[in-house]
């Protein structure tokens, strides 16, 4: 064999081997996105900041109450023949105009992990509250998380759901919840309200900003890439080619993006993006110093709960 023919043979074979260690890689990537993890109630992570264990103290009590108050079990089918599961609170108090706020919550988490905390005061304000779970979250079914992209399909059968019973709706997302409800709010003229909690853009930017903190994102995108086509394959969409930032443009009803200066799950930056494109004329953004990703609430309660009531007027 010639020395050409030796340099040829050796090049293919580094690209073949290439390709195949980012198709694997990409597998892995998928995989560990958009497998379902095992349920925790209160949610387990290795490194936890100060804020996140007042948090999570947080949560533990407010779980504790919302198991007391009385609730109405609830579910719907999806486009692909899931059962998801939802919990609705009715408040105490008279709800005469009907208004209802279906709350949605972030990646891995769950309808009342997220939202036991801001029950009792989304029932002072007169709202009944549904707290639902995603595909592959919670008690919903499913294997593979939608990441959004399939969520904002499941969450517009709650809406038709609850249109029969009440004649206003609100949503309220917090972290991937946020970036589905953005585009469900744009999407379907009837929604009352949205109120958007830490919420990224779209997938894709949201995944490179996660790899950004630990490494050039150059070096996923072959990645990234890979983990497109088993997306594809697997799950049947395109994890790239949907985006909250582009849907929201579209959007009529009011919004109120709230995020964080020291949030490094889903940078602020993508917030400022958010509220920029937003297309309502009814639209608000309120930045909380110091607060980490879905720490705003705990840290400034009250000044959180004013800007609810006021946009829940």
């Amino acid at each position: 064999m010639e020395t050409y023919e030796i340099i040829i043979v050796a090049i293919v074979a580094v690209v073949v081997a290439l390709v195949a260690l980012f198709a694997v890689a990409g597998y892995s990537f998928f995989k560990g996105i958009f497998k379902r993890k095992p349920f925790s109630l209160l949610g387990e992570k290795k490194h936890e900041t100060q804020q996140r264990l007042l948090i999570k103290e947080a949560r533990k009590k407010a779980i504790e109450h919302l198991e007391t108050l009385p609730v109405e079990m609830l579910d719907v089918t999806t486009f692909d023949g899931l059962t998801l599961k939802g919990r609705l609170y009715k408040t105490p108090n008279d709800n005469p105009d009907k208004r209802i706020v279906i709350c949605v919550h972030g990646y891995t988490s769950h309808g009342r992990r997220e939202y036991a905390a801001y029950v009792p005061f989304l029932h002072s304000q007169g709202l009944d509250v549904l707290l639902v779970d995603d595909r592959a979250h919670g008690d919903s079914e499913g294997t593979h998380t939608g990441f959004s992209v399939l969520d904002r399909i499941d969450v517009k059968y709650w809406v038709e759901k609850m249109k029969a019973d009440y004649e206003k709706i609100y949503l309220f997302g917090i972290s991937m919840g946020a970036a589905t409800v953005a585009m469900v709010g744009a999407d379907m003229p009837e929604i009352a309200g949205v109120v958007f909690d830490c919420g990224f853009t779209e997938p894709m930017e949201v995944f490179k900003a996660t790899v950004k903190r630990h490494a050039p994102v150059i070096f996923a995108l072959p990645v990234f890439f890979f983990g497109r086509i088993w997306c594809k394959l697997i799950l049947g969409f395109d994890f790239k080619k949907v985006s909250a930032l582009e849907e929201v443009k579209k959007a009529k009803c009011p919004f109120l993006f709230i995020h964080g200066t020291a949030d490094p799950t889903v940078p602020k930056y993508m917030s400022d993006e958010m509220y920029a494109a937003c297309g309502s004329e009814n639209k608000v953004q309120a930045i909380f110093e110091g607060a980490e990703h879905v720490a705003c609430y705990y840290l400034e309660t009250e000044r959180y709960e004013n800007l609810l009531k006021e946009f829940f007027k």
